[in-house]
């Protein structure tokens, strides 16, 4: 149904506005469920978020309120060029509550979150990947329940990927994308993306290698998800499309955040802090009342 007949036929002013946002005016109601859903996904975001740090990160407590409020205020640069989707907050809310469950080693909740964020999206299977990079390098895990839980997620993502694939077999598109060449199009006529591009590689590039070893070992294992992401962004993604980036955005926000408060002595790894407190270090340049 045209929107601009529809113009013409609704009197009413707010019908007209949804109709100058593209929005068909009939369809309010669920809108309205969509938008809920986003918003109430990108809250439960700021509040995993908070967790995953405290998990990895010792600080003071007002930087447990300020950076997950930070981790907000920087989105907007994700969509920017192609909005939000109805499944990006959610997404973004899965995946790193799938990180919380990993670092925290909550098991029996990862079990069960990772097939309900397969359903959402795909990329969910790099959870498989940062868990056989971290556990499977820096673990204890004995090798049969180690890989008892890479099996059960492999067998996870293959039936639900199968069965997502045959259901919508119809729809038009490959199931894989190929974009090498517009991407570098779009790299020479778009000079600003370029920049923007050139930026935030700049900063991960000067703050991420800044005492490696003495960041959160549970963050660094996880950022390697980054050059996988890359990649898959040159070759099959739009570069300029940010919010397919959201698996890493935490991670890489967490890690950059970190340089600079260990820099100053405002923050430690908690796996880090545990050894040295082990090995009785001095404490006198962190606070005696870190967590509240």
């Amino acid at each position: 149904e045209n929107l601009e007949q529809l113009a013409k036929d609704h009197k009413k002013p707010y019908r007209h506005k949804l109709i100058y946002l593209g929005w068909n005016p009939d369809f309010l109601p669920e809108y309205f469920v969509g938008i809920l859903y986003m918003w109430v996904s990108l809250l439960a975001f700021v509040w995993i978020f908070r967790r995953l740090m405290r998990e990895t990160i010792e600080t003071y407590h007002l930087f447990y309120l300020l950076i997950p409020i930070l981790a907000v205020v920087l989105m907007p640069a994700y969509f920017a060029e192609y909005y939000c989707y109805l499944y990006d907050f959610p997404h973004l809310f899965l995946f790193t509550l799938g990180l919380y469950f990993l670092a925290s080693r909550n098991w029996t909740a990862f079990l069960i979150l990772y097939p309900i964020s397969c359903l959402n999206k795909e990329t969910t299977v790099l959870l498989t990947v940062i868990y056989l990079i971290h556990f499977g390098l820096h673990s204890n895990l004995s090798w049969r329940k180690f890989g008892a839980m890479l099996v059960y997620q492999g067998l996870v993502y293959l039936t639900i990927r199968t069965w997502l694939m045959h259901v919508f077999q119809d729809l038009p598109g490959g199931w894989v994308e190929h974009h090498f060449w517009r991407n570098v199009s779009l790299m020479q006529t778009h000079t600003h993306l370029f920049y923007a591009l050139f930026g935030i590689w700049f900063v991960l590039a000067t703050t991420m290698p800044y005492r490696w070893n003495r960041k959160p070992q549970f963050l660094r294992d996880a950022f390697w998800i980054g050059f996988i992401l890359l990649p898959l962004d040159l070759f099959c993604g739009y570069l300029d499309e940010l919010r397919t980036n959201y698996e890493v955005y935490p991670v890489a926000l967490l890690l950059v955040v970190f340089t600079l408060g260990e820099k100053i002595g405002w923050m430690t790894a908690k796996d880090r802090r545990s050894v040295e407190e082990e090995s009785q270090t001095d404490h006198s340049s962190m606070p005696s009342q870190v967590l509240d």
